[in-house]
């Protein structure tokens, strides 16, 4: 036990140091004085509008994963997820300890008298389901894809969306390859398959789940979108819906804290292409970063009232 508890204190320490080292390298290239300026000078109705849409964000996220977790035969209520979704939500963001917003919502559904691979499962495809509705709307958006956009961005958008897109319909239909029923280890893929299709078989269904994924990211975007007009960045809408998932996803790999030094890096790097000041365009991802844990204290509320870690 002591020695997970010391790998864990090490990967803490590995993501927090990744997120001071990328700010560190993104202080060479920008100018962090005029950062407190920019932050004051922004629109606090906006910023609050901001803070509205992106705790919609979460609430429909909690929405969908109840409906992921129904089709699957658990019997907890509405409130239940909605409770647990903004817990791990507020983990995730505002807590630099072991225990993730997914972790969390796994230790809460044990405790509840759920199998450990059962709702691994839940989580997994709720989390396939998310993805797949931000590769839907970067599809969408390179229709409308600024002129400043160079084509190898537009590529990789294209290459990366559309292939996530055939995962998700692959693995969809993968359980009736009967073939991977039996081969050992990866027996899995046909029993991740399986439950899958449950959730997701027949198109009312399916549709829901898509349009409620591309929801939750849409509403995720406009909150950045708000930000930066709140501090008068110029910035068309049509680059955010182009640039914001590609920033999610970077934002996704485990290499730092909550995603800190990461998504700034990314906006400075893919925004600066409009011709925006980097500080702003830093200072939007950082008040945006400030936005994700302030909408997520109802789960830090929820936490101090429960009895245990879930």
């Amino acid at each position: 036990m002591t020695r997970i508890v010391k790998n864990e204190f090490f990967k803490t320490g590995v993501k927090l140091a990744f997120a001071a080292a990328a700010f560190w390298f993104l202080s060479k290239k920008l100018d962090y004085e005029q950062l407190p300026e920019l932050f004051f000078s922004m629109s606090y109705p906006l910023l609050f509008v901001a803070l509205v849409f992106q705790s919609l964000s979460t609430f429909i996220s909690g929405y969908r994963w109840k409906l992921v977790m129904d089709s699957l035969s658990f019997s907890k209520g509405f409130w239940f997820y909605q409770e647990l979704y903004f817990k791990g939500s507020f983990f995730s963001q505002a807590l630099p300890g072991s225990v993730g917003g997914d972790a969390l919502r796994l230790i809460a559904l044990k405790d509840e008298g759920y199998k450990i691979s059962d709702s691994l499962y839940g989580i997994f495809i709720d989390r396939v389901v998310g993805l797949t509705g931000l590769l839907i709307i970067s599809l969408i958006a390179l229709l409308f894809a600024p002129t400043y956009l160079h084509d190898g961005i537009k590529y990789a958008v294209f290459m990366i969306s559309a292939g996530g897109i055939a995962g998700f319909l692959g693995l969809l239909f993968l359980h009736k390859i009967g073939v991977f029923e039996n081969l050992g280890r990866l027996s899995f893929l046909h029993t991740l398959s399986t439950k899958f299709y449950a959730v997701y078989k027949g198109g009312e269904k399916s549709v829901k789940q898509v349009v409620l994924s591309v929801a939750i990211h849409f509403f995720s975007i406009l909150a950045v979108y708000m930000i930066s007009v709140s501090s008068n960045l110029g910035i068309e809408f049509g680059a955010f819906l182009c640039l914001m998932p590609l920033v999610i996803l970077l934002t996704i790999l485990p290499i730092s804290f909550a995603g800190w030094g990461v998504r700034e890096g990314a906006m400075v790097g893919l925004f600066a292409m409009s011709g925006a000041s980097k500080e702003a365009i830093m200072a939007v991802s950082i008040a945006y970063g400030v936005i994700l844990i302030v909408s997520s204290l109802p789960g830090f509320v929820a936490w101090i009232r429960s009895k245990n870690i879930a």
